[in-house]
């Protein structure tokens, strides 16, 4: 994805990012704030009686991450 192009991010839905080994994982957006985006694997992995969950800024989400097919 080049930097120039824009994906709509929007809450509750999966995205996935390529990893290390080449491989997708997935991820469910929680929580689109102005200028942070919250979000957790999916299926969502229970820890210590609460979720996971990651925060990035939006310009890093949107260099990482596509809309899940």
């Amino acid at each position: 994805m080049s930097d120039s192009e824009e994906i709509k991010i929007e809450g509750g839905c999966i995205y996935e990012s390529q990893n290390i080994d080449g491989d997708n994982s997935k991820f469910i957006v929680t929580v689109v704030g102005l200028s942070r985006v919250l979000f957790a694997d999916f299926p969502m992995i229970k820890f210590n009686e609460s979720y996971l969950e990651y925060c990035v800024t939006r310009k890093e989400f949107q260099k990482r991450f596509k809309l899940s097919e």
